[in-house]
């Protein structure tokens, strides 16, 4: 879970959201304002 705050802080390119879109696939996205739950699965798994 990543805050929408946070995220715009870094010009919408935070760098735990840019990992884990470099090592996991998304199932979906859930929004809470202010709080985006991104499911994912590793690949392997």
């Amino acid at each position: 879970m990543i805050f929408d705050r946070a995220v715009d802080e870094m010009d919408g390119r935070h760098p735990h959201v840019e990992w884990l879109e470099s090592h996991c696939q998304w199932n979906e996205t859930l929004h809470f304002r202010p709080l985006h739950v991104r499911r994912s699965i590793q690949p392997g798994e």
